[in-house]
């Protein structure tokens, strides 16, 4: 769009305004940037910043016939045509001749989009993979008013969706070509829909703003609100601006529609694998030690004896016989009572008072 940019010099400042010459008028050059109906115009020494330089000016259309690069397109919205000057003139970096200006077209349409949509870990992501906007010419029709109402209020330049329309409509429906639906599985002949309640919704945000020729500039007249045209001089990206917007705009409309999209969901499922052969061994020694423990268990209850488990005062009434200790206490003052133990082999044997500890033979 900036190529299309004219620049323009003027030598005085009736010239730039385009009024008869006054007598003795001093030579004040204006270098301005036209574009369309806009022009950013200031004086050579002009400083950036001051209330009296300009540092963007735009002007806003609700008609496709109006703008530069979209005319003709049937479903347009909204667009604006912006002028801005680089940062470094309002910085006063630079010198009005030495500032690059730069001119930017934006449209907002009515459209239909195919996402490929992913759930990840319960993270919805959804990517376009495809847009249209072809307008079926039969849809969006006035009924119930007669050809020269229509003829009349067309005259009055209200046949845009940002106005409200004075008579009712048939629903906006924009449909996906054959081919397309062939060429991304989507079947039968798909149209999609917007009421005339819907569209005037929408139309109003924009109603007090996209006035024909509505102009606006940056720095603005002291006293009005400049929260929009701060915005869009101080956007980085005018294009990412606007998408921001659609994406909003969007996500409007998809959140208050009750209609849903059948589709196919995968859970992952968590299987382990079992080594069986590895596990034999271990699994093997635990059965035997239960084995065990189930044997003394059923030959302590055929003894109809108590189990004495850790019970150490138990154990010391059944202790070794006498014969036996006299042996270890012996191997004690020789220094050998550890050779001793380690040699000597007890046993339960039912003695006369019950049963004691003895040494086998």
């Amino acid at each position: 769009m900036t190529n299309m940019l004219k620049r323009q010099v003027f030598n005085t400042t009736s010239e730039y305004l385009q009024l008869p010459p006054e007598e003795d008028e001093p030579q004040r050059i204006h270098i301005g940037y036209k574009l369309g109906s806009i022009d950013l115009t200031n004086t050579i020494d002009s400083i950036g910043g001051e209330p009296s330089s300009g540092c963007m000016i735009g002007t806003e259309h609700a008609y496709p016939e109006a703008t530069l690069s979209y005319k003709g397109l049937g479903t347009m919205l909204y667009s604006v045509q912006i002028i801005r000057s680089d940062k470094t003139f309002e910085e006063g970096a630079t010198t009005w001749p030495q500032t690059k200006v730069t001119a930017t077209e934006c449209a907002l349409q009515f459209c239909v989009n195919a996402y490929n949509t992913v759930v990840d870990n319960g993270r919805l992501s959804e990517s376009v993979t495809a847009s249209w906007s072809t307008l079926d010419p039969a849809s969006y029709q006035p009924y119930g008013i007669s050809e020269d109402e229509i003829v009349y209020w067309n005259n009055q330049g209200r046949d845009t969706f940002i106005y409200a329309p004075d008579y009712l409509r048939t629903d906006l429906e924009i449909f996906i070509p054959e081919d397309d639906r062939a060429n991304y599985n989507i079947s039968g002949d798909r149209r999609f829909g917007l009421t005339q309640n819907a569209i005037q919704e929408l139309g109003q945000a924009f109603h007090d703003h996209a006035e024909w020729q509505n102009h606006f500039e940056y720095p603005q007249t002291v006293g009005t609100k400049a929260n929009r045209e701060e915005i869009l001089y101080r956007s980085e990206n005018l294009t990412a601006t606007f998408q921001s917007v659609a994406e909003s705009i969007t996500s409007f409309l998809r959140d208050n529609s009750n209609l849903t999209q059948d589709g196919l969901a995968q859970e992952w499922s968590i299987y382990a694998q079992v080594n069986w052969p590895l596990l034999m061994a271990p699994l093997l020694t635990n059965l035997l030690g239960l084995l065990f423990c189930a044997l003394c268990m059923l030959q302590t209850r055929n003894l109809k004896l108590d189990p004495w488990k850790t019970d150490m005062i138990a154990t010391l009434a059944h202790s070794l016989d006498m014969k036996t200790r006299d042996q270890l206490r012996d191997a004690s003052l020789r220094g050998s009572l550890s050779k001793m133990a380690g040699d000597v082999n007890v046993r339960f044997v039912d003695g006369v008072d019950g049963l004691e500890m003895r040494k086998a033979d």
